[in-house]
């Protein structure tokens, strides 16, 4: 194994992705253009970089894409807009010195006047001299007027160690060329984000980011990523501030486990939209706004462009238009629930796209790339008859409790609805008026199986063995879950009864995984289980 590591020195990271978001985690081609950096930072114009330095670099190129293990606990710091003077302010086009002395010659000149000649030497001289004055003045910051606005944004990991290592490489061969090169490294980013990089041999950090895998696109470099910032350096130059580092985008997450994440019919790896203005909605909006993003990404551009398969598993139609019969794409909206008293509670904070659990199989690379290309949509969501929701993606860090899929996900052993579970038949009356008659006892009970074989097939659906003991109710354990009576109910069905909602609280016998969206409309947000912290 060959490994880099990088030691963020005053614990926080200054490199921009946007101007209001830090990059988290660094980026291998960030990484990369700042070793080829180090290695040129001592040449001369016209010579050639220390050939043992420059193999290094050639060899790491070749190894491709690197793994990545960070800190994705991780403060962000509000940016804030600075403005700065500017440094681009030109230069007078002749010194002080030479000025001075064009006025010496324009008055030793003066006497040899032609009679005819309207312009003095002496004054012209004078003029550019204050001139030149006046623009060597501008440098002063308290001169400047045209400030221009910079942002910093800065990210303060727990950890703010990084790792890029490359498991099936040696780099015995190259590591004085390395030691030479990471000598010479003083930031990576911005300039106050100190750094120092070292090599290691081992890494024990288990969570890490690897290539190749469904999640977010990071700037990685090319097998001739050398090459190519040569080719580009003497454009950048020119640009100025305005330049543009090749790169190659290579999908990074955590590494799947085929065998344990196929069982289970949704992924635990979601893709998050937090709100960030817009109008306060209750839990009882969720099919509004499930049907507002729905709405918003398939009549988006790239949804035209997407192959049939895909087309299918993002809206969940066949192709002549019936519902599809496997499982597909969920849209969930999030609520702050679970805290008595607190301020907000009830409310919803965003929304997720959970995707089925094939779309992890290597052999659904393609399809699951095509449906994330789909989700990068503007930030503005019309939601029909209520107003409009300003939203952002969540990336790696960025969550709080109830944006982050691990609230939603973690294995429990007992489980609880937010949203209420649309149970597949009527199953008569559950609940209401005491039964007095024996019909009437023997209805209720009957009803009460009835529902909660339902839950139970809903269970093994999902990929989980049946519930242990099932509790079924008007009104969910979870604090802030409205009652289910509360919600309102999707279109008739033609020809169908009225779906029967209801709240249910469920045990297993062992630390059951989710997600859990159960139900008939599990694949618009109702349904959705959180795990119940256990108590004495």
């Amino acid at each position: 194994m060959f490994a880099l590591r990088v030691e963020f020195l005053t614990g926080r990271c200054v490199a921009k992705e946007t101007h209001q978001r830090a990059e988290w985690p660094p980026h291998p081609a960030r990484l990369f253009s700042t070793l080829v950096s180090a290695l040129y930072v001592r040449v001369p114009d016209g010579e050639e970089p220390d050939i043992a330095e420059l193999r290094a670099l050639e060899w790491l190129q070749e190894q491709g894409p690197p793994e990545i293990a960070f800190s994705s606990s991780v403060m962000r710091r509000t940016v804030v807009t600075h403005y700065v003077p500017i440094n681009d302010v030109g230069l007078p086009d002749k010194t002080a010195e030479k000025l001075e002395a064009d006025l010496r010659t324009a008055s030793d000149g003066k006497a040899k006047m032609k009679a005819n000649q309207k312009t003095d030497p002496i004054a012209a001289a004078q003029k550019a001299l204050r001139d030149a004055g006046s623009k060597a003045l501008r440098f002063l910051p308290e001169r400047q007027s045209g400030r221009k606005p910079r942002t910093f944004p800065t990210i303060r990991p727990d950890n703010p160690a990084v790792h890029y290592l490359w498991p099936n490489a040696e780099g015995r061969d190259h590591r004085d060329g390395f030691v030479g090169v990471i000598s010479r490294v003083a930031y990576l980013g911005h300039s106050s984000s100190l750094v120092s990089i070292g090599i290691v041999e081992h890494c024990n950090v288990v969570e890490r980011w690897t290539p190749h895998q469904r999640g977010e696109k990071l700037r990685s470099f090319a097998k001739q990523q050398l090459q190519a910032l040569q080719q580009v350096f003497p454009v950048n130059e020119r640009a100025e501030q305005s330049y543009r580092l090749p790169f190659e985008a290579i999908s990074y997450g955590p590494k799947m486990d085929e065998a344990s994440t196929v069982k289970l019919a949704f992924s635990p790896d979601w893709i998050v939209f937090r709100k960030l203005k817009g109008p306060e909605l209750p839990i009882k909006a969720t099919l509004d706004l499930t049907r507002a993003f729905r709405r918003l990404v398939l009549n988006g551009p790239r949804a035209a462009t997407l192959s049939n398969p895909a087309k299918q598993l993002l809206s969940g139609h066949a192709g002549d238009g019936s519902p599809l019969q496997e499982d597909h794409v969920a849209w969930i909206a999030l609520p702050f629930v679970g805290r008595r008293y607190a301020r907000g509670s009830g409310l919803l904070k965003g929304l997720a796209v959970v995707l089925p659990s094939l779309l992890n199989e290597a052999k659904h690379a393609g399809l699951a790339d095509e449906i994330l290309a789909t989700l990068e949509v503007g930030s503005s969501l019309e939601i029909a008859g209520i107003g409009k929701w300003k939203i952002e993606r969540v990336r790696a860090g960025e969550h709080n409790a109830t944006l982050d899929p691990e609230t939603w996900t973690r294995p429990a052993m007992r489980w609880a609805t937010v949203t209420p579970l649309m149970l597949d038949r009527h199953p008569g009356h559950l609940f209401g008026r005491a039964a007095k008659t024996e019909a009437q006892v023997k209805a209720r009970e009957k009803a009460r199986l009835e529902a909660e074989e339902s839950v139970s097939a809903a269970c093994i659906r999902l990929g989980l063995p049946a519930p242990m003991e099932i509790s079924l109710s008007r009104y969910s354990s979870i604090v802030g879950a409205p009652p289910s009576h509360t919600f309102r109910a999707p279109p008739q069905r033609s020809g169908k009864p009225r779906r029967y909602y209801v709240h249910a609280t469920l045990i297993f016998a062992e630390p059951a995984p989710g997600p859990l969206l159960l139900g008939a409309g599990r694949y618009f947000g109702f349904g959705l289980c959180k795990p119940v912290e256990e108590t004495r």
